[in-house]
């Protein structure tokens, strides 16, 4: 099983990638960077959003692992929900 964990320091700053590699015996790869919301993530504008749409359109995951900002999705909806396109707001 491949899990791809897309988050920021909240994902990388405990270990979640190794705990859950740990835990379910899947390779767990991580594309995070401190601070990043899931639009950067997933903006192939960015440096990082590039990455992340080349490992998403080249590599199988069996599951992706979304984690914004703490506060992102009631503090600034408007700027969550653009960059998840099932996201009703």
């Amino acid at each position: 099983m491949r899990i791809l964990m897309l988050g920021n320091s909240l994902t990388f700053a405990i270990d979640m990638p190794q705990m859950l590699a740990g835990l379910t015996g899947a390779e767990v790869v991580h594309h995070t960077r401190g601070g990043a919301r899931l639009a950067k993530q997933l903006n192939p504008k960015t440096k990082l959003g590039a990455q992340t749409q080349t490992v998403l359109a080249r590599e199988h995951w069996d599951y992706v692992v979304l984690q914004e900002m703490s506060h992102g999705p009631v503090s600034s909806p408007e700027r969550f929900c653009p960059a998840w396109s099932g996201c009703v707001c």
